[in-house]
């Protein structure tokens, strides 16, 4: 029986770095017999997940040990969403601060074979990006060395990269062109929440939504008063267990980036998500906090840019906007003004609305999209990578933290409020975490979070999710010091 209170939190200090990533120890149920030579602490992490959930839990410790066997797997479409959003750490830092692990992805398939014996289909899949390279993450996760290795067992996998089209880059990384990715015209799925998406409390203000390098008025097409809809994968919307695989990430725009945020990767086109509404702080606007002349002519002209798509004048007009932004720039180091961009600062009223309607859809969609007013039969399970969080200004070039933290759930919002305790974060002070409690006609998590369980094999840490304590200060972006922190800082 699945309990939706519980979240576990286990520890690893570094993950294994050498495929296919086999376990060190000998554990019962362990269907091969092939093992690391070099600890693998990530297995025996995840592992531990399991049992603190309370998986299967008369079966533990015999080799019939299977913590899947609740999910009913055999035949089963099993979606599995790692944080894949960039090919590169844009500040060449550590790389695994930035996109989730393989070592994790590895113990999450054994599993899957445990309970099904390669009878089900697992595809693996994200939406990063637009001008991220796909090919070369999945050569960074050695992600094609562990489907040869299951295909020998006898598990199939697939990769997919959920995005309809990719954008191509000149040397400065501006957008050229657009190219199609699919010809698949069932690959995707829209998906309207109509007047119960969050943002239907802000429709009086739709005509100011914007997606950082996208034309703005693509997102005006869909989402306008009583009228929210998004593009969903069609693979996500037809999985019976989605297992979400985040990373432990601050956020510039949201605070935070962990299992909530990370479903918007299981959008198809990210020209539909609205992430700020233009303009100073307002009651129809976020994008900044005051309102600067040169910052509003470099936005403006930016917006030209996106909107053109003839190459010369889009080059020209994104000079000019670069040009604006440099005056910008030189004056505010000269009076020391506050600083955002793009919705970047704790008064993003916009994003996280966003981020929780797409976990709304894959909640109480059906399997042919259809919206339900009850959850639909779909399994859940998130399991957090913190052992190599990001912290300041993340999630693109984030400083590598090394927290050694993994939670787990089988709710995003739990989850979610879990690791902000941990990190340092007051969940109350975060609008994605605050407002998933909220008992709408979707809600995510009907409980209360004070009556959510925390379970480790380290006794310390079995414990009410309130009573928790800082166990690693991650350090909040220039646009959220001061208004996300927890206030008195009790560490474990």
């Amino acid at each position: 029986m699945i309990n939706q209170l519980l979240s576990s939190i286990e520890f690893c200090n570094d993950y294994n770095y050498k495929p296919p990533f086999s376990p060190s120890e000998k554990y019962p149920e362990y269907p091969f017999d092939d093992y690391s030579r070099t600890p693998n602490l990530v297995y025996k992490a995840i592992r531990n997940h399991f049992v603190n959930l309370q998986l299967d839990k008369k079966n533990f410790g015999s080799k019939n040990w299977n913590p899947f066997d609740e999910f009913d797997l055999v035949n089963k479409l099993i979606v599995i969403k790692p944080n894949w959003v960039i090919d590169r750490h844009p500040l060449g830092e550590n790389i695994w601060s930035v996109i989730t692990h393989p070592s994790i992805i590895r113990v999450i398939l054994d599993y899957i074979f445990v309970a099904t014996k390669g009878n089900c289909e697992v595809i693996i899949g994200d939406s990063p990006l637009q001008q991220t390279d796909f090919n070369k993450i999945i050569e960074l996760s050695k992600i094609n060395d562990l489907i040869s290795y299951f295909h020998k067992k006898g598990l199939n996998i697939k990769i997919e990269d959920f995005r309809l089209k990719k954008a191509i880059c000149d040397d400065k990384n501006n957008i050229i062109k657009t190219i199609s990715l699919s010809n698949n015209s069932n690959k995707a799925i829209a998906i309207n929440l109509f007047s119960k998406s969050l943002h239907s409390a802000i429709d009086y203000s739709y005509k100011k939504y914007r997606v950082p390098g996208y034309d703005k008025r693509e997102v005006r097409k869909h989402h306008k008063p009583g009228y929210h809809e998004y593009l969903i994968s069609n693979t996500v919307i037809k999985s019976d267990f989605f297992i979400n695989l985040p990373k432990m990430k601050i956020h510039r725009r949201a605070g935070v980036t962990l299992s909530m945020k990370n479903l918007i990767g299981i959008n198809c086109a990210k020209d539909w998500l609205p992430h700020h509404r233009r303009g100073a702080k307002s009651k129809s606007s976020d994008e900044y906090k005051k309102s600067y002349l040169f910052q509003s002519l470099s936005v403006y002209f930016n917006e030209l840019a996106l909107m053109n798509k003839n190459t010369i004048i889009r080059k020209i007009l994104i000079f000019i906007s670069r040009i604006f932004n440099k005056i910008h720039k030189g004056i505010r180091t000269i009076l020391k003004q506050e600083y955002y961009s793009e919705g970047s600062w704790y008064g993003n009223d916009t994003i996280w609305r966003t981020c929780l309607d797409i976990n709304k859809i894959l909640f109480y969609s059906d399997k042919k999209g259809n919206l339900k007013n009850k959850k639909f039969k779909r399994n859940y399970l998130t399991i957090i990578d913190g052992i190599i969080g990001g912290e300041k200004e993340a999630p693109l070039t984030p400083s590598s933290i090394n927290s050694s933290i993994t939670i787990a759930a089988f709710n995003p919002a739990v989850a979610d409020f879990v690791a902000t305790k941990v990190m340092g974060i007051d969940p109350n002070k975060l609008q994605i975490v605050r407002n998933s409690f909220i008992k709408d006609a979707l809600p995510i998590f009907d409980k209360c979070p004070d009556e959510i369980i925390v379970r480790s094999s380290k006794k310390n840490y079995n414990v009410n999710a309130s009573s928790l304590k800082i166990i690693k200060k991650f350090e909040a972006p220039l646009g959220w010091k001061g208004h996300m922190e927890i206030q008195k800082d009790n560490r474990c």
